[in-house]
């Protein structure tokens, strides 16, 4: 299980995805927090996975809740 564009390539055989990938993750948890009034947002990161890092940040900033 992952949302890594790496595997949703066409070149890459025999893999199903069983998750979004992680730009729709990121937009779903934006609108999440929307409708729960939460307005701002901070992140803190480890660049574990900076792919991942960056598609919430992209999220957030679309959502207009983070600079």
């Amino acid at each position: 299980m992952s949302g890594a564009l790496q595997l949703r390539a066409p070149e890459v055989q025999h893999v199903f995805s069983t998750r979004p990938d992680d730009t729709r993750e990121a937009d779903a948890l934006a609108r999440q927090l929307q409708s729960i009034g939460i307005s701002r947002v901070v992140v803190l990161g480890d660049d574990a996975e900076p792919a991942r890092t960056d598609a919430l940040v992209a999220a957030l900033q679309r959502a207009r809740m983070s600079r």
